[in-house]
């Protein structure tokens, strides 16, 4: 069968990740894959399944200033992908992030091709509805994406949570897909942490709250003289964090290393791993640290219900946005090393939750499923 997989760029991000795995294990079945990046693959992190056809839209708007050359540059990247549907006749098309998602729906209107559309963040506060940022574009967005989600075969979300932010009205078509937690490969790092480190691993963006994590360790690293902070990633937010260090005079502590595509053996050299965003989708670095057994703090930043982090079982949870509550639990699994031992016993167990059999068992009978209705 062949299947179309879009989304926006194979920039660094979770959901880059997951899609080149699914491509992987659709090949791995006999499928026959093609991969459609939005804005291209220019300044790609990750590299592909060398089996894969690729095809780029072209259609990056962040060159542009004009929100009509924007639009321009959507509408003309639509089009290519309108024409390369019709010209292959995928058997299924599975569309990766919520642009990207109302991009496919648009570009593929009135066409008979089944239609996965897969939300990678948080429903409620994805790049078209975020309060945070309300204005004319984003509300014109998040009305197309009500709308158009209409024509879509099926919607899948990450966590049991994210169906609730969704109109009743499509409640039918939402299905629960989480990423995949495998299990922990043998790597070579270049990257070295002290003996005592405290880690946080993604992507440098405000809604991570990097901030939260080095102020809360500004509260107890004078009680704590051993330990350090080390933060593993890119972004627009790192210069930022960089100022903030040197403000609160820890340079000595808190370390700054790039990005990794070996992060099991990064994180298997720290003693604790710190999640400390506002909101995640899933958190596929946290489940990774906790797939190698390292005992984790994360923030409430599900939005709800949700069997990834459980309070006291397999890593600690605080209020989202609370420095004090963060800097209590740190120090808690910093002088208790039993309780750091058994939370990081039962966070392996992870790896069985979310293994690659179960969630792409799932996505299997979802796409025979969207194929035959």
């Amino acid at each position: 069968m062949k299947i179309f997989l879009v989304t926006n760029s194979l920039g660094l991000g979770g959901a880059q990740r997951s899609i080149i795995a699914l491509a992987q294990d659709r090949l791995n079945l006999g499928d026959s894959v093609t991969m459609v990046f939005v804005e291209g693959t220019e300044n790609a992190f990750y590299s592909l399944p060398q089996e894969l056809d690729i095809v780029s839209l072209n259609g990056s708007t962040k060159s542009e200033s004009s929100i009509f050359k924007k639009l321009g540059r959507l509408f003309r990247a639509s089009i290519k992908f309108r024409k390369e549907v019709s010209k292959q006749q995928p058997g299924v098309v599975i569309s990766f992030l919520d642009q990207v998602n109302v991009l496919a729906l648009i570009a593929t209107l009135f066409m008979d091709v089944p239609i996965i559309v897969s939300e990678r963040s948080h429903p409620s506060r994805t790049s078209l509805v975020s309060l945070e940022k309300l204005n004319v574009v984003r509300c014109f967005w998040r009305f197309l994406r009500n709308i158009l989600y209409r024509q879509a075969r099926f919607i899948t979300v990450l966590t049991p949570p994210g169906k609730s932010y969704f109109p009743k009205l499509l409640h039918h078509k939402i299905y629960v897909t989480p990423n995949v937690v495998p299990k922990p490969i043998s790597q070579e790092s270049d990257i070295k942490l002290d003996q005592k480190t405290i880690l946080w691993m993604g992507r440098f963006a405000p809604v991570k709250r990097v901030d939260l994590l080095i102020r809360a360790f500004s509260l107890i690293e004078k009680n704590h003289p051993d330990w350090t902070v080390n933060l593993v990633g890119d972004g627009p937010e790192k210069v930022k964090i960089e100022t903030m260090i040197l403000a609160l005079g820890l340079s000595d502590r808190v370390k700054i290393h790039p990005a990794t595509q070996s992060p099991y053996k990064t994180l298997s050299q720290a003693r604790l791993f710190v999640n400390c965003s506002d909101w995640e989708g899933f958190g596929l670095s946290l489940t990774e640290a906790m797939s190698v057994g390292l005992p984790v703090i994360s923030t409430e930043c599900w939005g709800g219900e949700q069997d990834i982090v459980q309070d006291g079982v397999n890593g600690l949870l605080v209020p989202v946005g609370d420095v004090d509550a963060l800097a209590v639990a740190i120090t808690k699994l910093i002088e208790d090393p039993d309780l750091s031992k058994q939370l990081g016993a039962n966070a392996k167990h992870i790896t069985d939750k979310f293994s690659s059999d179960k969630v792409f068992g799932n996505w299997n009978e979802l796409i025979q499923k969207a194929i035959k209705k």
